[in-house]
């Protein structure tokens, strides 16, 4: 198993778990145990160090695979005039069939993920803003549940 198969690998189960996790999450925020917020997070924070380290494998070997050299010795030799073919092409990294397979698999698990973060994101943020109106509401009145009279008038005591 190659270096980029295992990070992919890691990547797949990361985000199989993370679905997972995310699925147990109910939509509202009083349901829900701290620590099992925290879990999805560590979760999602392995996730993007695996995704780090994928892109620093995948940049490295367009490097040995001289892609980088490529593009740049195909722009030299565009500007001192020799044709294209005799300029090195660029080569980029190859995936073997069971990374190709994984990397399809982890394009529909995506799809998946975005969506059922974005529903709980758009799910906490609604809770938060009812949070932050009925807090703002309450801050409007000095003291909310005094009632001052004079002389059988209200006074209100809004800032």
């Amino acid at each position: 198993m190659s270096g980029a198969q295992q990070l992919l690998t890691k990547l797949l189960l990361l985000t199989e778990e993370i679905i997972t996790e995310a699925d147990a999450i109910h939509p509202s925020m009083k349901e829900n145990a701290q620590e099992q917020l925290e879990h999805v997070q560590s979760l999602v924070d392995l996730r993007e160090s695996a995704i780090k380290e994928l892109d620093a494998m995948l940049k490295l070997r367009r490097d040995e695979n001289g892609g980088l050299q490529g593009l740049r010795q195909n722009e030299v030799g565009q500007r001192m005039g020799h044709p294209q073919n005799e300029v090195r092409e660029p080569q980029t990294p190859r995936w073997n069939q069971a990374e190709q397979q994984q990397i399809k698999t982890l394009q529909t698990l995506e799809r998946t993920l975005q969506m059922k973060m974005g529903s709980l994101h758009q799910s906490f943020s609604k809770q938060m803003h009812r949070i932050h109106e009925t807090k703002s509401m309450s801050k409007k009145y000095i003291a909310a549940y005094q009632t001052i009279t004079t002389d059988g008038s209200f006074i209100d005591k809004r800032k």
